[in-house]
């Protein structure tokens, strides 16, 4: 059942959806399990980055073992990087509230 108001002529009206409710669930579902899979991904990519980065590391310090002021700038400006990402991520990251998605407002 949906309510719908008009505030301008103060009234309610109702709306039967029962024809709908199946569409409703699969489309919540859907949205629901698109931002499981992109926290998923969020989550693994954070750690294979990491490793990624701990190689690379690694093989400049290998490379270039008479110059370590190349391997630290390089080194500082691939962690300034990440620390820039990591914020970025962080301010846009809507936190998902399990109340709403448990209980589904339609508008």
């Amino acid at each position: 059942m949906y309510i719908a108001e008009d505030q301008l002529r103060d009234d309610t009206r109702t709306v039967d959806t029962s024809e709908l409710d199946s569409a409703i669930e699969k489309y919540i579902s859907i949205r629901l399990k698109q931002n499981l899979h992109l926290e998923w991904a969020a989550s693994f990519l954070l750690h294979v980055g990491s490793v990624v980065i701990l190689a690379v590391v690694v093989l400049l310090m290998v490379l270039f073992e008479r110059s370590p002021h190349t391997v630290a700038a390089i080194i500082t400006a691939l962690l300034i990087i990440v620390i820039i990402l990591t914020t970025i991520l962080l301010l846009n990251d809507d936190p998902v509230d399990l109340v709403d998605l448990a209980d589904p407002v339609y508008t």
